[in-house]
C-alpha cells in the first residue's frame, strides 16, 4: 500500500493507487459510444444486463447485485422470467380443472 492510502481492497487485491486487478465476477466492456455493457458466467451461460451503463462504476455496481442475487439464493434466470403474468395466469387458469367455469373465463 502506499503511503497515502489506507484501504486495501479485498475485490481486487490492490492499492486505492489506481491500479487494479481483474474481476473475480464477470466482466465489463467499453463500447465506441462511451457507454459500457455488463456480463457475468454463471451455471455454464453467459448473461448481460438488458440495458448498457453511463460509468463503469454503474456496470459493476449491477454486477455486485448480481453476485449478491447469486451468493444469497434470490438470483432468478433472467430466461426463465420471459412470460408475463397475463400469459401465465391465462395458462394457469386453463390447465386447472378444480376452478368454477365464471373463474376459469
Amino acid at each position: 500500500m502506499g503511503p497515502a492510502c489506507r484501504v486495501k481492497y479485498a475485490s481486487h487485491g490492490s492499492c486505492c493507487d489506481g491500479v487494479m486487478g481483474r474481476r473475480s465476477f464477470g466482466n465489463i466492456r467499453k463500447f465506441r459510444s462511451g457507454r459500457y455493457q455488463a456480463r457475468y458466467f454463471y451455471r455454464g451461460t453467459w448473461y448481460k444486463a438488458d440495458h448498457t451503463f453511463r460509468t463503469k462504476a454503474d456496470a459493476a455496481a449491477w454486477l455486485s447485485i448480481k453476485q449478491a442475487e447469486i451468493t444469497g439464493g434470490t438470483w432468478i434466470d433472467p430466461g426463465l422470467s420471459r412470460e408475463t403474468f397475463e400469459e401465465y395466469a391465462d395458462r394457469w387458469t386453463k390447465t386447472r380443472t378444480d376452478l368454477a367455469r365464471t373463474t376459469r373465463g
